[in-house]
């Protein structure tokens, strides 16, 4: 049996410059109809202050478009966090418009490399990479208007080497019980196995156990930036068997709290 996901977190379009010509917005809503999904949230990259037009766009097309869909649509912002600043910051306030805000560490602290794609330079030092780590990621869980932290932990484990991923594991387990306290979700995010290195690969499901444990709320991001990955979840589902306490039916269904915070009508669906 196939589960279809009632709700999508991190969604991307064209806006961003790198996605797939398929994901533009109106197209992407009505695939969403098509999979009698409940919610989907455009999460667009914010860089920076250049970044605030696509999500005053992204509001104008979806206020345009939502009386024709079923589906609830939600303009989201995936905002980056500063890399000047270690202390959990945003590169920029999202408008009050945004209605559900994921804070995302894309680049190492201090400097705008985004690994993997970009090496670290050799003449870093690990252990400053780590502690800045350390600090943007605990100051992120404090920042009131971050509802979820995108891709946890996935810079981190590709900037340093193995003998700190038990440190890593230690930070992430004391930012769980802040976001747990707080009521901040975590990202489940599909995408981020793709691309993390080999030897991360197989263990990032340890972050979402340890998440789970620690009461955070998980909530499911294709992350996708093409229609054809929209609602899709390969690389969770090989995860899911070594995550215990929670199956990946829970994930894929719209929590009670989620559909209640954008007044969504959370009866059952059947799945195909």
């Amino acid at each position: 049996m196939t589960i279809i996901p009632e709700y999508d977190m991190h969604v991307h379009t064209v806006l961003c410059g790198h996605a797939h010509e398929s994901a533009t917005i109106e197209r992407l809503a009505a695939h969403a109809d098509v999979l009698e999904m409940k919610l989907l949230c455009f999460s667009e990259h914010v860089h920076g202050p250049e970044s605030l037009s696509h999500l005053e766009h992204i509001r104008k097309v979806v206020e345009a478009i939502q009386p024709a869909c079923r589906c609830r649509l939600v303009v989201g912002a995936e905002v980056d966090v500063d890399p000047d600043h270690c202390d959990g910051r945003l590169v920029v306030p999202p408008p009050d418009y945004v209605e559900f805000v994921i804070g995302s560490l894309h680049f190492l602290p201090g400097t705008h490399l985004l690994p993997p794609w970009d090496p670290v330079p050799v003449e870093m030092s690990p252990e400053k990479i780590f502690q800045d780590w350390s600090n943007s990621f605990m100051g992120l869980t404090f920042n009131r208007r971050v509802n979820m932290i995108g891709h946890p932990g996935a810079l981190i484990f590709n900037a340093v080497g193995p003998e700190y991923h038990s440190r890593i594991m230690r930070v992430m387990a004391d930012a769980a019980k802040i976001s747990a306290i707080r009521g901040q979700a975590w990202d489940f995010n599909n995408l981020i196995f793709a691309k993390l290195n080999d030897t991360c690969r197989g263990l990032y499901w340890q972050v979402m156990q340890l998440a789970r444990d620690a009461g955070v709320k998980l909530l499911y991001g294709s992350d996708t930036h093409n229609i054809a990955s929209l609602g899709k979840y390969p690389d969770i589902e090989s995860a899911m068997p070594h995550i215990h306490g929670f199956t990946l039916e829970e994930l894929l269904k719209l929590p009670d709290w989620l559909a209640e915070k954008f007044n969504i009508n959370n009866c059952d669906k059947k799945n195909i």
